[in-house]
């Protein structure tokens, strides 16, 4: 009776993770050694002296295997006859993933001695969700030049690593807020090392997510031991500006969607690391009216009755021409900061898109926090107003 291939040659496939990472210190030992499993033999794989000086064998078959990971395997290939010696042995490893195969490597050996095995360590950068199938070829000549070939497949699951969800604030000044919020969806604990927003061509970023210590050294918020654990959430803020070229063309503001990628970096307490980035975040188009009033120079804090000034810039957002009329009135109610200046003065025709500077001087006759008093812009060719009320605050001391 004729030996099947599969039972000449045995081939066996377990996952690895590197002895040469050391152990996180956002984990202890205890919690590590538990991670990793014992030393025992998996289904009677094992790895060759030079293979497990640098790596060890996972407990249980492929675990949990996420994406953003690096997947990191062995493949182990043994003749298992009593004294058939075998030829031109050749493991092929194809992954397959949807409808796409991708090929892994191979294993090839010129003689296999009976009892005598050949294995290599393989690799795969895991970029999709679902299900990926291990295709190994396995052909090899026996003694009496007949050629043999048999395939095994090993199926696994690829898991979401992180839930991403985000949140977007378009400020009065052309800021715009985002907040991400980010859960492990993983079994165990993780050290989050970069949660970076890549900004789009037409923003700057600013990451508000570290404080300055007493002993002046800047660290994350969520602490000096960064872990990260199972179903746990966390909250990080990013500032982005228009840059200079456009923080003033609303005809280009108004139509910018695109904000930036997350750009994700982890290491898990077994030291494998992951690395994720979200496609192109976008928000809301913000809502411009015909025009904008922002406040480009103010004091935050001034002395009572001591007069202050705050440049303003005014920007023409809509699609004509306009004459902007500029006044205000010092008789409101309660009224604890007064305009200083001419009430009622032109500042000149604006063109589409086009802005104009302009200087107002505050006299403050009230302590407390106070809004600044309403100003008037009136359009003098369609006689339309405009009023610009609570535009920033000022402490006054």
């Amino acid at each position: 009776m004729d030996m099947k291939p599969e039972n000449m040659l045995s081939l066996k496939v377990g996952r690895v993770v590197s002895k040469l990472i050391p152990i996180n210190h956002f984990i202890t030992t205890e919690e590590y050694n538990s991670f990793i499993g014992s030393d025992e033999p998996l289904d009677t794989l094992r790895l060759s002296p030079t293979l497990a000086d640098e790596w060890r064998l996972l407990p249980q078959n492929f675990g949990n295997v996420y994406l953003g990971e690096t997947f990191s395997f062995v493949v182990n290939c043994t003749n298992d006859s009593v004294r058939e010696v075998v030829t031109d042995v050749v493991v092929r490893v194809d992954l397959q993933v949807g409808n796409r195969v991708v090929n892994l490597g191979e294993i090839k050996t010129s003689l296999l001695d009976a009892k005598q095995c050949i294995n290599d360590i393989m690799k795969h950068e895991v970029k999709e969700l679902g299900s990926h199938v291990l295709i190994c070829t396995i052909g090899f000549t026996m003694s009496s030049n007949e050629r043999q070939n048999y395939r095994k497949f090993f199926k696994f699951q690829v898991l979401k690593p992180l839930d991403v969800k985000t949140k977007f604030y378009n400020a009065e000044s052309d800021e715009v807020y985002l907040e991400a919020l980010l859960q492990n969806l993983t079994t165990i604990p993780i050290c989050l090392d970069r949660v970076m927003l890549e900004p789009s061509p037409y923003f700057d970023v600013k990451p508000m997510n570290t404080i300055i210590n007493e002993d002046n050294v800047e660290h994350w918020v969520f602490g000096k031991v960064n872990r990260f654990n199972s179903q746990e959430c966390r909250q990080y803020l990013f500032s982005l500006t228009p840059k200079p070229n456009i923080k003033y063309n609303a005809s280009i503001l108004k139509n910018l969607t695109e904000i930036g990628k997350l750009d994700i970096v982890w290491v898990t307490g077994i030291g494998e690391r992951g690395h994720l980035q979200t496609s192109q975040l976008e928000r809301m188009t913000p809502v411009y009216g015909d025009l904008k009033l922002i406040i480009e120079s103010i004091e935050s804090k001034v002395k009572l009755k001591t007069k202050f000034d705050i440049i303003f810039r005014l920007i023409n957002c809509c699609n004509r021409s306009i004459e902007p009329i500029l006044s205000f009135d010092n008789l409101g109610t309660n009224q604890a900061l007064l305009w200083l200046g001419i009430s009622g003065q032109s500042l000149g025709p604006l063109k589409p898109s086009s802005f104009v500077d302009f200087e107002l001087s505050v006299y403050p006759i009230e302590c407390n926090l106070h809004c600044l008093p309403t100003l008037k812009i009136t359009d003098s060719y369609l006689k339309i107003d405009y009023k610009f009320d609570e535009i920033a605050s000022v402490f006054v001391e």
